[in-house]
């Protein structure tokens, strides 16, 4: 079984690095792991407004290669946080 893309034990401390980054610049991000299992973050305030998560080709954020994803697993409305 892959580790946790959210468990904080389970990762590099160069990913670990990189995740207190994301924490700390205040932005929203979604965290998951590619297919060669290397942590991704995606920072969701440089994104369009609406995202979709799955399989297919036409996903913003494609994980084609988990099997137990659908090919339109969800949709994120991205919205800007009030200022």
């Amino acid at each position: 079984m892959a580790p946790s893309p959210i468990d904080p034990q389970g990762v590099a401390p160069a990913e670990l690095q990189q995740r207190i980054r994301a924490d700390r610049a205040g932005d929203p991000y979604l965290l998951f792991r590619d297919a060669a299992g290397e942590q991704r973050i995606l920072i969701l305030a440089h994104q369009p407004p609406q995202l979709t998560i799955g399989r297919a080709e036409g996903c913003d954020v494609r994980l084609d290669w988990d099997v137990a994803i659908s090919r339109l697993e969800a949709g994120v409305a991205n919205s800007p946080p009030p200022r």
